[in-house]
């Protein structure tokens, strides 16, 4: 996702709670669905997933099959400046590794530019369409008065499909608040690997992650756009408290933090099912075909596909 402006410092006099309600929003990775499928376990997957490190916990598992070893670890896509450095085990295990795997996440900046291009062109409408004929009057209203707040307007959004707004409106929250995808631990890795000359490679294609998003009902896309305005004002802080789990290494929580907002609303837990857990087959069965025959192999995957029983951990054992 990107923010709807791309300035930076200026954005630090600007207020950060949107009038509207402190409950909890959405994960940054929910987005309406409307199906749900089982993730696959490959035929050939790791055969075992320990936490590398105990005193203190990282989010980090090491795998071994045969003679391939696999680190996992789960990362946040947005945070603070202040966040580094990483613990010293992630580095460690990044440094023997000869490949990095990603998600769809694009690996540089030149490539996050032409993803955010394609992005707003598939959630583009047409010349002779707009996103007001696509809300109902409940999710237009509040969308109008969360913009006034945000000092922007209708019109600046007016091309853009529902999800997409979703999109940019959440960003900007997460931005207003120093919480900004240019620190997310996906991005520091990829920097790192292309300093080092290892090879990175997707487990999606940013295409199939923008169709996913993008191929929702318009009743699903209006109501998700409606509770997430209506949840914006506590974005920050869910993203606060899953950094702070990660910190410590608590799956349990970060688990538990997913499912409270996955089970909010029928249309959160279907998102939850296609976003969530069958993305989790797909890239552990991406892993399972990528990894070379033998050697260290560095995935780093969103965090909220790492636990749970249909998480990459389950799905790797």
């Amino acid at each position: 996702a990107t923010t709807a402006s791309d300035d930076s410092e200026e954005d630090e006099d600007q207020p950060t709670t949107p009038p509207t309600s402190s409950a909890k929003t959405a994960p940054p990775e929910a987005v309406p669905s409307a199906g749900v499928a089982s993730a696959t376990t490959p035929s050939a997957a790791t055969t075992a997933a320990a936490s590398v490190s105990q005193q203190p916990k990282v989010f980090l598992w090491k795998g071994k099959r045969n003679n391939q070893t696999l680190y996992l670890l789960g990362t946040i896509h947005v945070l603070q400046k202040g966040f580094y450095p990483l613990p010293h085990d992630i580095d460690r295990a990044l440094s023997e590794s000869d490949t990095l795997f990603l998600e769809a996440i694009a690996p540089d900046l030149k490539s996050t530019q032409a993803l955010m291009a394609l992005q707003k062109k598939s959630g583009a409408y047409p010349s002779n369409d707009k996103l007001s004929k696509h809300l109902s009057p409940e999710t237009l209203q509040q969308l109008r008065e969360y913009l006034q707040w945000a000092g922007e307007s209708l019109e600046m959004y007016e091309d853009s499909k529902p999800w997409l707004v979703d999109q940019l409106i959440g960003q900007a929250a997460l931005k207003r608040s120093g919480f900004k995808p240019e620190y997310g631990i996906d991005l520091y890795l990829a920097n790192q690997a292309k300093v080092a000359n290892k090879k990175i490679k997707g487990l999606e294609t940013p295409e199939s992650h923008i169709e996913l998003m993008a191929g929702f009902p318009d009743d699903v896309q209006d109501r998700t756009l409606r509770l997430s305005i209506k949840h914006l004002s506590a974005l920050p802080t869910f993203v606060n408290e899953a950094t702070q789990a990660w910190r410590s290494g608590d799956t349990e929580r970060i688990e538990k933090l997913i499912m409270q907002e996955a089970q909010q609303t029928p249309d959160t837990m279907a998102s939850y099912k296609k976003v969530i857990e069958k993305r989790n087959g797909i890239m552990c069965e991406s892993l399972d075909k990528s990894m070379p025959a033998s050697g260290t192999s560095f995935a780093a995957v969103g965090a909220a596909h790492i636990g749970g029983d249909n998480g990459l951990i389950k799905l790797l054992e």
